[in-house]
């Protein structure tokens, strides 16, 4: 349990460095009135459940994803450990309304069982130190009937390996949190297929799984981050 809290404690030290800058990337932050955004909007309104419903976006980071879900009629709410992410995300809400956002762990979210109507994630399982254990409480915060969906990709692969290149400015930061100690201990890090995750949502009792191929998002993108295909996996909690 220590070594897991280890592997937490740098993979925060890491996003709350990254968080004033994060929303500067491409494909990270929220280019309004963008056809990238349009994409973005549809693609999540066809992931979720009719609007309104409760949303609960783990991993928030800088509430991309919990920004689109409000405005297309959800009541969602952002949580991350980052409070470097949060502080981003939370000066968002002060000027434009919207979601709520608050400390808490992706892996372990404290809500009383059955409190969402959905769980959403972007960008996240590929860090998450327990994603097993992070499906089944997932699955436990949901109502009967709700859905996760946990849109990420294969970040990390043999052509494009976990190390920055010379130059970046997030070499050196990543190098130090990001440690060979900590990809270690990340076990969806360095998957190349998507197999182990249908089994790890399908042992945590999710059913009607199924993986989406977001190639909407993807070719709508000004500037594409990777070359590698974007996923969206979805499963219920039975009703």
């Amino acid at each position: 349990m220590a070594e897991g809290h280890d592997v937490q404690e740098s993979i925060n030290a890491y996003w709350n460095w990254r968080g004033p800058s994060y929303d500067s990337r491409p494909g990270h932050g929220d280019r309004m009135g963008t056809t990238e955004h349009a994409a973005w909007v549809e693609t999540v309104r066809s992931l979720l459940p009719p609007a309104p419903a409760d949303v609960l976006d783990v991993g928030t980071g800088t509430g991309f994803l919990a920004f689109v879900a409000h405005e297309v009629g959800h009541r969602v709410t952002g949580i991350d450990l980052a409070e470097g992410m949060l502080e981003v995300a939370r000066e968002r809400v002060a000027a434009e309304g919207g979601p709520t956002f608050g400390l808490g762990d992706a892996v372990a979210p404290e809500f009383p069982a059955a409190s969402f109507d959905a769980v959403i994630s972007r960008h996240v399982v590929w860090t998450l130190r327990d994603p097993e254990e992070a499906f089944r409480n997932w699955l436990r915060v949901l109502r009967p009937g709700g859905r996760f969906v946990a849109i990420d990709a294969f970040w990390f692969t043999p052509s494009r390996p976990s190390e920055p290149s010379e130059g970046d400015e997030w070499r050196d930061p990543w190098n130090r949190h990001y440690s060979a100690a900590t990809r270690a201990g990340l076990p969806a890090m360095h998957l190349t297929e998507h197999a182990p995750l249908l089994a790890m949502a399908e042992a945590a009792g999710f059913v009607d799984i199924r993986l989406d191929h977001l190639t909407a998002v993807q070719e709508a993108e000004a500037e594409q981050i990777s070359e590698e295909p974007r996923y969206a996996l979805t499963g219920f909690r039975p009703a």
